[in-house]
């Protein structure tokens, strides 16, 4: 009788050591792909990919994982679905009733971000309010992404008095408090493409900004990007610099890597100049039926 019930208390005792040992694992595994969000939202993903989630056992384990596969997914240009919004009405539940506030943000501003991905603008709209109102004065990380989200809907759908600059400019300053100069990018780039029309002095300091980040991260692409911008903003008034800086753009991409619109540039600013046979040439580098302005166009070449 002693040694059963010894082999049950050693049982039992094993069974609860490797419950712990799991949930610690699951634990670890979830902070390890919060840590990595940032600087290496592939990497976060695949931890997740890796967790086994019928080892989360508590109601906290499962909206932490929601939570962190959506902001994931988001920064890896994965779609969002009904799975993806049923699971972070979930979390947002969980987190209203039982914080922490930092953890409510995110959930309010990436169910705002899956809301914007099926379509549901005001209710996205909406979720990223509810976001900036709840965040701590100083969370530069997540008020960086809620105002430039609030930005973007602005710019892209609703009509508005100047809101999308005001939101993108809130955003650049706190990512410049943070020292993230990837989605610095992100904002200056829109607001650069923005501000030609009616602000070409601040249009054109963010395109030297743009440069300058290019030339501190020793990314030449980011550089040839702020040349194609810089052509496009010559491109009227200043055929010949937008010609320069278009070459120059070419030659940091490469021929084969150019975009059709630094070509459509050189196009129009040899036109200009009266140098027709140019003009043809590189128009006739162009791949596709749409062509303008790099300047008018917004583009997600920096991290989400």
């Amino acid at each position: 009788m002693a040694k059963i019930l010894q082999y049950i208390f050693i049982s039992v005792t094993l069974s609860m050591f490797l419950t712990t040992c799991v949930k610690g694992t699951v634990h670890s595994k979830l902070a390890l792909a919060d840590t990595l969000m940032w600087t290496n939202p592939d990497s976060s993903l695949r931890v997740l990919k890796g967790i086994d989630t019928s080892m989360l056992v508590s109601e906290a384990g499962r909206a932490y994982y929601a939570l962190l596969l959506t902001q994931a997914n988001y920064r890896c240009d994965i779609k969002a679905n009904e799975t993806s919004q049923a699971m972070m009405s979930q979390a947002l539940t969980y987190y209203s009733c039982h914080g922490p506030k930092e953890m409510l943000t995110r959930a309010y501003l990436y169910y705002g971000t899956v809301q914007e991905e099926l379509g549901h603008l005001p209710e996205a709209m909406r979720l990223y309010k509810l976001a900036e109102l709840n965040a701590e004065t100083r969370d530069f990380r997540n008020l960086g992404q809620i105002y430039l989200r609030i930005g973007d809907l602005y710019f892209y759908h609703y009509s508005n008095n100047g809101a999308d600059v005001a939101n993108y400019k809130k955003s650049l300053s706190c990512y410049e408090k943070i020292d993230d100069l990837r989605h610095q990018m992100n904002c200056l780039t829109r607001l650069a493409a923005i501000s030609r029309l009616n602000d070409g002095a601040y249009a054109l300091k963010c395109i030297h900004r743009l440069m300058a980040i290019g030339r501190q991260l020793a990314d030449s692409t980011i550089v040839a990007d702020a040349y194609e911008f810089l052509s496009g903003y010559y491109i009227d008034s200043y055929p010949q610099k937008a010609k320069e800086a278009a070459l120059y753009g070419v030659k940091l991409y490469g021929q084969d890597g150019a975009t059709d619109y630094l070509y459509y540039d050189l196009a129009r600013s040899y036109a200009k100049l009266r140098q027709t046979d140019s003009a043809k040439y590189y128009f006739g580098l162009t791949k596709s039926c749409a062509y303008g302005s790099s300047t008018f166009v917004l583009r997600n070449s920096a991290q989400r």
